[in-house]
């Protein structure tokens, strides 16, 4: 940034900038991959779902909220990460017991 000032006849013009540096911080958390489950699961059995979260953001995040959700499911779980910029981290959430229909099903995070 800079501030100039102009006054006609100033007798001391070098004291009449100041400059300073301006840091435009950005928050910026993403969810980069789904590490678990990985394309199956059998009926009956207990998953830890799982996900890669990163921080693309400028500064640190602190307890940023996560949800990871199984649509078509009563499943939604939300985890607190709090991550330094450009860190990275492979969250868990809550068990899920795989007692749905046979299907395909999408997750989210």
């Amino acid at each position: 940034m800079r501030c100039t000032t102009k006054l006609g006849g100033d007798n001391n013009y070098l004291n009449n900038l100041t400059t300073s540096p301006l840091v435009i911080r950005m928050k910026d958390y993403s969810a980069r991959q789904i590490s678990s489950p990985v394309n199956f699961a059998d009926s009956g059995s207990t998953i830890t779902p799982k996900a890669w979260i990163y921080n693309y953001g400028t500064y640190d995040g602190i307890d940023v909220p996560v949800l990871f959700y199984i649509v078509g499911t009563t499943y939604i779980d939300t985890q607190y990460v709090s991550l330094n910029a450009g860190d990275s981290v492979e969250q868990n959430f809550d068990d899920f017991i795989v007692n749905i229909q046979r299907g395909t099903y999408v997750m989210r995070c």
